[in-house]
């Protein structure tokens, strides 16, 4: 859940491992808890999989959307993610531009 989220990755938490992939799909994250999530994934150089889909099954759940693809897109930069999961995350166009547009600067 988006409460849990927030709990595990506080910015003020210990960050000394590194990770090659993180799968929270399924865990419904939505926008606070992609917010609370952003600076553990700038603290991974060397994150190559990302997998944050939303279950199809909670029609409740909105996911990220717009606002968290746009959090989402600020630290994609910084990685070299070669696999990203974000499906029913309720993302539109101005977030998937959002998304595209940092990942093609690279």
């Amino acid at each position: 859940s988006e409460s849990m989220i927030t709990a595990l990755f506080r910015a003020d938490g210990p960050h000394d491992f590194k990770l090659e992939s993180l799968q929270l799909g399924g865990t419904a994250i939505g926008p606070t808890g992609l917010a609370a999530l952003v600076p553990f994934l700038k603290s991974q150089p060397e994150l190559k999989e990302l997998e944050l889909h939303c279950p199809v099954t909670d029609e409740e759940l909105e996911g990220i959307g717009d606002e968290g693809a746009g959090l989402l897109a600020d630290v994609l930069d910084t990685l070299p993610i070669e696999r990203l999961d974000l499906s029913n995350n309720g993302i539109g166009v101005k977030g998937l531009s959002r998304i595209l547009l940092s990942k093609r600067s690279r």
